[in-house]
């Protein structure tokens, strides 16, 4: 009697860390997207962070699941024949897929984590001078910022979750289940329009042809997975790589970065010899004395 009444306090003890951990996993990564945005204390709200952390573990776990069921063999044996098919690259298939790395790993995550770092982040004190311009901790989470919401993006622009069809789709999913009593796929309803709405949809790729998994996201990372997983160089293409995803959107953040820099220390050279500035305090004709940190961090989020 004494075994059955341990299993069952094992079981439950089992039961309730697991729980306990899950729930604590989905609230951790929550307050860690907290963190990395600077989030105030006090505008720290965990149900929020619960909600965030599973909007985030949610769709990676059943993706990661999906390719466990998909994958042959174990981990230590798909890993031994990944490293056994190693080929080595053409130098130019490399080196275009090395700037493609570059551009979306570091260039275009470090602009957009800067931007949000000296809009956002920056007190009025750093804008007037008080505090260290940058130190290698704050550019280091920024380029973590950026790298996270770029790819939380690009995982979004993969399933078309900026499409009015998926969230349509999601309706569709509460109201008529997939299955029926029995466990049987239903028919769909209506071939002829889900027919239409796809080559309408096809239509349309050339005005929104970013989402979707025949989008530009979906082409970038089917070519980095053939060429990290299957070592096959040669779906290398600097279009799909470069003209078509990395260089615009690490040109757009950059010249987002750069050009309000520029513009913000134009207008403040402009400004000088306008307004009179005394110890701290710029004078203006209408609203008075603003506080120079004060008037430089506003400046610089309407640049």
């Amino acid at each position: 009697l004494w075994k059955v009444a341990a299993l069952m306090v094992l079981s439950w003890l089992a039961i309730i860390l697991t729980v306990f951990g899950f729930f604590s996993l989905l609230l951790a990564v929550g307050r860690f997207v907290y963190f990395l945005f600077r989030v105030e204390s006090k505008y720290i709200h965990d149900p929020l962070a619960f909600v965030i952390g599973g909007c985030l573990v949610f769709p990676s776990m059943s993706i990661l699941l999906t390719k466990a069921k998909l994958a042959d063999g174990n981990l230590t044996h798909r890993l031994a024949s990944w490293v056994k098919a190693f080929k080595a690259p053409p130098k130019l298939k490399f080196a275009t897929f090395g700037v493609s790395v570059l551009l979306w790993s570091f260039i275009a995550p470090l602009s957009l984590g800067l931007c949000y770092e000296i809009a956002v982040v920056k007190s009025s004190g750093w804008f007037k001078g008080d505090e260290e311009l940058f130190d290698i901790g704050s550019i280091l989470l920024s380029w973590l910022t950026g790298f996270v919401v770029l790819n939380t993006w690009a995982f979004f622009s993969y399933f078309s979750v900026f499409t009015k069809q998926f969230w349509a789709n999601v309706g569709n999913g509460m109201l008529e289940p997939p299955l029926d009593e029995n466990g049987n796929p239903l028919p769909p309803r209506n071939d002829d329009a889900r027919r239409a709405n796809n080559i309408r949809a096809a239509a349309g790729n050339n005005r929104m042809n970013w989402q979707g998994k025949d989008g530009r996201v979906a082409r970038f990372l089917n070519v980095w997975r053939a060429c990290l997983f299957e070592w096959d160089w040669e779906k290398v293409d600097r279009v799909t790589l470069l003209d078509d995803f990395a260089s615009p959107i690490a040109r757009q953040l950059a010249s987002a970065l750069v050009g309000s820099t520029l513009s913000f220390i134009f207008l403040m050279h402009f400004v000088r010899f306008l307004v009179r500035s005394e110890q701290g305090l710029m004078t203006f004709p209408i609203f008075g004395e603003i506080e120079r940190g004060l008037f430089r961090q506003v400046s610089f989020r309407v640049c």
